[in-house]
């Protein structure tokens, strides 16, 4: 190679060098940046963790109270609802027309066999139609028990007061223990007072002309305030 060539050739290698450390230069303030901007990010990222924490922390414990706050007006709901409910089942019950299920009729039959033979009477208002509901079905329950019935549902008007409940009276003092208790195992209320000190106006079916060993008044169903 010449003089020339040979400087021709170093100074074309010294350019490439220079261009070279031009990049590498650039590069490492790059990568000093770069570095310099994780570390500052780093910083921040950890400044606004750390501001975050207590936050956060605030954050469930208001959200904790919320929950708790929810449950309680869930809980209170749900007594309100219960509160209503029993309460409307109570007015029901109140309002529900008396009557006699199967297992009730069958009790008051076993209690009233021993009483085979003898004659109750029934009797009611006229115009009480819940009354002349419960009274047949009373009256099945002591036919089924061998006893002898005396009807005159619905032949009686108030001769002044009204009887609520159901009333028994009567000679025979037995019978007329062993039916209050009958009829109050069946929940049915029963009282052993007359139900009319002032007396009755009878119309319609009139009584046996043998007085009967009791009598079953079926009043009016009391309304329990």
């Amino acid at each position: 190679m010449s003089k020339e060539e040979v400087e021709v050739a170093i100074s074309a290698l010294e350019a490439s060098v220079r261009t070279i450390d031009f990049w590498v230069l650039i590069f490492s303030i790059g990568v000093a940046v770069s570095l310099a901007a994780e570390v500052i990010l780093g910083v921040a990222h950890w400044q606004k963790e750390t501001q975050l924490r207590p936050l956060r922390a605030e954050q469930a414990r208001l959200h904790a109270i919320e929950i708790a706050d929810l449950g309680k007006i869930a809980e209170e709901a749900k007594r309100t609802a219960e509160t209503e409910r029993l309460a409307r089942v109570q007015l029901e019950e109140r309002l529900a027309p008396r009557r006699l299920s199967p297992d009730q009729q069958a009790t008051v039959t076993v209690a009233l066999k021993p009483f085979a033979g003898k004659t109750v009477r029934f009797d009611s208002y006229g115009l009480d139609a819940e009354a002349a509901v419960l009274g047949p079905q009373l009256q099945k329950a002591l036919a089924e028990a061998n006893i002898n019935i005396d009807s005159g549902l619905m032949t009686r008007a108030s001769g002044g007061s009204i009887a609520l409940g159901v009333y028994v009276i009567g000679k025979d003092q037995d019978l007329v223990r062993a039916l209050i208790i009958a009829f109050l195992a069946a929940k049915i209320a029963t009282s052993p007072d007359d139900p009319s000190p002032g007396g009755f106006v009878s119309f319609g079916n009139s009584m046996a002309a043998t007085t009967p060993d009791a009598m079953v008044f079926v009043g009016v169903k009391p309304i329990v305030p």
